[in-house]
């Protein structure tokens, strides 16, 4: 086999939405082709100051061993990976592309006045073993010496999920804030996951799933030490909701990104927000 970069998920429009965003699932309308011995990799763009951290262009290509996966080519523009993208890039948000094992270097770059492609912004190399799946999640701290900052993550879930649940994990990507969150289910009346700080990522739990109701996914400010994990979301901060049905046997990451110092209006793009991205 090719040691090349092999496209496996379903070509379509990922459905990217703001503070009050309906978000559902929708059937798998055909599988995704793995290939033995590779390694699998989706990669998300949450970083609102990009431009600033950067001095470079929003929109950037994605390079891996040198071969181009995203960004313009001939018979497309603009670039891909703008802020809010998902790769692959699906009408439900699941999927990956398939790579070679092993130590694989990962690149990002933008156009230069003459030469597409000829402005490095970021390298970095990342190993990956063979029939692992990974997400690589570009936040504002991307560029940070601290690895743990550059969101880079194996997936690890339980695959099926047992009938009648399904797979959970809580990121949370959102710059300029320095408090914990907490992911609030409301038809669960509870949290799922409480006292997660930014440029951090929970593991992945099972959570029963109602076909019948679809839930709304609030982030919360962390209560206090002292107050009941039980109080009730009318007493809590809102910072952020989500309409969100889930699947059967399905798995997610659900995550929090933008800029927390920008204001909630419609024109502000980059504010904070929830959405999620599918794996299987």
């Amino acid at each position: 086999m090719k040691n090349k970069i092999l496209l496996t998920a379903l070509i379509g429009a990922i459905l990217m939405v703001g503070f009050t965003a309906c978000k559902r699932d929708f059937p798998i309308t055909a599988s995704v082709q793995k290939a033995e011995g590779m390694a699998y990799l989706s990669i998300v763009h949450a970083s609102p100051n990009f431009r600033k951290i950067f001095n470079a262009q929003d929109s950037f290509n994605v390079f891996i061993n040198g071969q181009k996966i995203t960004g313009f080519t001939p018979a497309t523009t603009p670039a891909f990976m703008t802020f809010g993208a998902t790769y692959p890039n699906t009408s439900t948000g699941f999927g990956y592309i398939a790579v070679p094992a092993g130590q694989q270097q990962i690149r990002l770059s933008v156009s230069g006045k003459v030469n597409p492609d000829s402005i490095n912004i970021l390298t970095l190399n990342k190993t990956m073993l063979a029939n692992h799946q990974y997400s690589f999640i570009i936040t504002d701290s991307i560029n940070s010496l601290r690895d743990s900052s550059k969101m880079f993550m194996e997936d690890v879930y339980n695959f099926p999920p047992t009938v009648g649940y399904y797979n959970i994990r809580f990121v949370n990507a959102v710059v300029n804030d320095t408090a914990m969150a907490d992911l609030y289910s409301y038809a669960r009346n509870g949290i799922i996951y409480n006292n997660i700080r930014p440029d951090s990522a929970t593991a992945f739990t099972q959570i029963g799933v109602n076909l019948q109701v679809t839930d709304t996914l609030y982030i919360t400010r962390s209560l206090a030490k002292g107050v009941p994990s039980t109080t009730p979301l009318a007493q809590r901060t809102i910072l952020a909701k989500m309409a969100f049905q889930a699947g059967s046997q399905k798995s997610y990451t659900v995550y929090y990104r933008g800029d927390f110092s920008i204001p909630i209006v419609p024109a502000n793009t980059k504010a904070r927000t929830i959405t999620f991205y599918r794996h299987e």
